[in-house]
């Protein structure tokens, strides 16, 4: 769970040139359970799952720039940093660096005005998932072999096992395994009286590397279409009441798991060397589909 809660100013430098800044408070919840298969891959395998929930907070800035090139066209940009969140405490050992930091974006857009209160827009998007471990870390399914699985396999009766480079909560283990997007936009805005009425459409916003089977079965955020319409009312001079309905275009993707199938090594007194972890037709496929329908309602007070 997540809510993200900020407070706009925006001052007119010129009759054609706006600027806005906005900061940020991020409140995250965070509960886990049912990964207890991984807590011997972790190091910290007390601190994967089935901890209760847990908070975490932190937060950012938003900049905005608003410019009318011309008459009846608009061009905007704006800018949103990295929000910074304080340690998952009992999730460390899944989530590296015990931290999910909200990824910074930057947007660039252009409205132009069609007709009296007719509004037609388009915006880029760029979201930085890249710059965040977490997020970004790979699973390698060789690596976290050599560097965690088998060691771990091996030493599995030692009481205190030490940190491993390779395994999960790691500064280079396994995360989401995500690259940064960018998402176009296309809008729509429209006015009579107190009445605002919105439609878009994006697309490009699946993050999901195509070789990275487990993240996507623990987050398959793999839909990269949406579809959205949205009403406004202004009750009153201050007060305006939103809401807006989205559609997640139904996606689905298969990608095979080659820790699914590994051959090992082993010497002739049975000594365990290794595994040996490729594609082969005997991997499991794991087929990930996501469809998502999200409603907002919103309250807005205009102070001045």
């Amino acid at each position: 769970m997540q809510v993200l809660i900020s407070g706009h100013g925006a001052y007119r430098i010129s009759p054609t040139l706006s600027v806005g800044m906005a900061p940020v408070v991020a409140l995250q919840l965070l509960k886990t359970k049912g990964l207890g298969a991984f807590a011997a891959f972790s190091n910290e395998p007390d601190r994967v799952t089935d901890n209760g929930n847990d908070f975490s907070y932190g937060g950012g800035i938003r900049v905005g720039l608003l410019w009318e090139a011309m008459p009846s066209v608009g061009v905007g940009f704006a800018y949103q940093s990295r929000l910074y969140t304080t340690e998952f405490n009992q999730y460390r050992g899944t989530i590296i660096g015990g931290s999910l930091d909200f990824a910074p974006t930057i947007n660039v857009g252009l409205q132009i005005l069609v007709a009296p209160e007719q509004r037609l827009l388009f915006d880029i998007e760029h979201i930085a998932y890249s710059g965040i471990r977490p997020l970004a870390n790979t699973v390698d399914p060789q690596r976290f072999t050599d560097t965690c699985f088998v060691p771990r396999l091996i030493g599995r009766s030692l009481p205190n096992p030490q940190p491993l480079d390779g395994c999960l909560g790691s500064p280079n283990g396994p995360g989401f395994g995500w690259q940064s997007v960018t998402v176009y936009k296309f809008g729509y805005q429209g006015r009579s009286g107190r009445l605002s009425y919105r439609a878009g459409y994006s697309f490009g916003g699946n993050p999901v590397r195509s070789d990275q089977a487990l993240p996507v079965a623990f987050a398959p955020a793999i839909t990269d279409q949406h579809a959205s319409v949205g009403l406004s009312w202004r009750w009153s001079q201050r007060l305006s009441v939103n809401w807006a309905l989205i559609y997640s275009v139904a996606n689905r993707v298969s990608i095979t798991n080659a820790l699914s199938n590994a051959t090992p090594t082993v010497l002739q007194d049975g000594t365990l060397l290794g595994f040996r972890v490729d594609e082969d037709p005997d991997d499991q496929v794991i087929d990930a589909y996501l469809s998502v329908w999200q409603s907002q309602f919103g309250l807005a007070w205009t102070f001045d």
